[in-house]
């Protein structure tokens, strides 16, 4: 997935504040992109306040006064130059209105290129009537052809075009959501996954679209097919919700594991909630038990966080098996108002119970 579309799913799943917290941002950033070859200018970005200029500032994709005003500001200091400042700043646009103002990657023209814009958005507008089926009848293999032409220039052509002027031909006619559906059923994962995103949140987050997880699902699996991690990482979290499909967590283990394999930092973490839902739920006592007070306990050395609510939780499955040490410790719990509101009464209760207990 390319850095922009990855702010673009920080945006959506955490909201326009989380850009405007430079330690919370910092931290997402560093845990997600780390290994991404703009991490550098992402986190310069942030240091010059980059992603609250622009979440704060920027009210539209075409106020383009606003972000000449971001951009003026970031040449006053030597860290940056003019492309290096436009590039940092329309990551942020892209993550807040999913489309770009600037763009650096150029191709040559070719003396039919407007026919080959036209005869795409033509295709891409009968995917959008008709649905994905009709491109069957027109022929992948022309499509195909009609893309490569695209990129394709002839030596005679020297005059260069910035490939934004192309994009922005066919966004004028078509949306973004149209587009990926017909890179879609070329067997684009990037595109299957992005399309995925779409139905997955729908209306909800701004798309249009009617959300439709059965929808969301289908093209998540396209892409994990593929060996797409965040598709993979997608798709484990719908069987682990039950988006889509019935609830099963030995599929969501599946699918977080195989992203997981690819060093995949959402997919590392998502395993956690996984293992610790399958023992909650499946685990015995003693597993829940063991598991309750790792949470409960301030231990570094685990590699979990101190977490009562959550202990409490493991504490009150085991002790409905009558795990003696799980009912003291949720006496505990209840005494002191650990994870949940002091009760006294329900503490001597739990207190009661461990002493009546035969299970160790």
């Amino acid at each position: 997935m390319l850095t922009e579309q990855k702010l673009r799913k920080i945006y959506i799943r955490h909201g326009e504040n989380t850009f405007q917290d430079e330690y919370i941002f910092k931290s997402i950033i560093e845990d997600l992109l780390s290994k991404a070859p703009e991490y550098n200018l992402l986190m310069l970005s942030i240091q010059h306040q980059i992603p609250v200029l622009v979440m704060t500032q920027v009210s539209g994709i075409g106020d383009l006064e606003s972000v000449q005003n971001i951009i003026e500001h970031l040449l006053k200091s030597e860290d940056w130059t003019e492309k290096t400042a436009k590039v940092a700043v329309d990551y942020f646009i892209y993550a807040k209105f999913e489309q770009k103002i600037y763009s650096f990657v150029d191709v040559k023209k070719s003396k039919n290129i407007s026919c080959i814009k036209t005869s795409l958005a033509i295709i891409l507008a009968c995917v959008a009537i008709y649905g994905c089926k009709v491109l069957i009848d027109i022929g992948t293999t022309t499509i195909h052809n009609m893309i490569s032409s695209v990129k394709e220039f002839k030596a005679e052509d020297k005059k260069e075009i910035n490939l934004s002027n192309t994009e922005q031909a066919l966004s004028n006619t078509l949306t973004a959501f149209e587009q990926y559906a017909a890179q879609a059923v070329l067997g684009d994962k990037v595109a299957q996954y992005s399309l995925g995103i779409y139905y997955y949140y729908g209306s909800e987050y701004g798309y249009g679209i009617t959300q439709n997880y059965s929808e969301a699902l289908r093209w998540f699996r396209a892409a994990a097919d593929q060996d797409y991690a965040d598709a993979q990482v997608s798709l484990g979290q719908c069987y682990y919700y039950g988006h889509g499909v019935e609830r099963d967590l030995s599929q969501a283990k599946y699918w977080i594991e195989l992203a997981v394999n690819q060093n995949h930092a959402e997919a590392i973490s998502f395993m956690k909630i996984i293992d610790r839902t399958l023992v909650l739920e499946n685990g015995s006592a003693d597993e829940q038990f063991a598991l309750a007070m790792l949470l409960y306990n301030d231990d570094n050395n685990d590699g979990l966080t101190q977490n009562y609510k959550e202990a409490v939780l493991f504490f009150a499955s085991a002790a409905a098996k009558n795990h003696k040490e799980a009912q003291q410790k949720l006496g505990d719990c209840y005494f002191y108002g650990h994870g949940l509101p002091q009760d006294i009464d329900l503490a001597s209760q739990w207190y009661a119970a461990a002493k009546e207990s035969t299970t160790p």
